[in-house]
């Protein structure tokens, strides 16, 4: 499928879609006022979850905090950040840490969605 993430099938996140309009729309029934509030929670979202990710509270905790972003990433279409999310997410929980590449990589995809949904508003 494109632009899921999967254990099995992990894509760069550069090379995912920032925001899939597509997704939304077919999960929204085409509803742009339900797309544009679930942006806008997401976006929320994001805001609330990254510092924690990136933060120096324990592992499990931005693990967790992680696995949300990516949960909330998929529902909205945001793949690039659901795939970065994953990586952090899966080194927190087998390593205990996230390389500050993986957090780059994160912040990165948070970025690109919040310049793109600014410019759609």
């Amino acid at each position: 499928m494109v632009g899921r993430v999967g254990k099995s099938k992990t894509q760069p996140a550069a090379s995912l879609a920032v925001l899939d309009r597509d997704h939304l729309s077919r999960h929204t029934y085409g509803d742009e006022e339900l797309q544009t509030e679930l942006i806008g929670l997401f976006a929320s979202q994001c805001a609330r979850l990254f510092p924690v990710i990136a933060g120096q509270g324990a592992p499990g905790e931005r693990a967790d905090a992680a696995h949300t972003l990516k949960g909330g990433a998929l529902g909205v279409g945001a793949f690039a950040i659901a795939a970065a999310a994953q990586a952090v997410e899966g080194a927190l929980r087998d390593e205990g840490d996230a390389s500050a590449e993986s957090l780059a990589g994160l912040s990165d995809a948070v970025a690109a969605f919040a310049a793109q949904v600014s410019h759609r508003r």
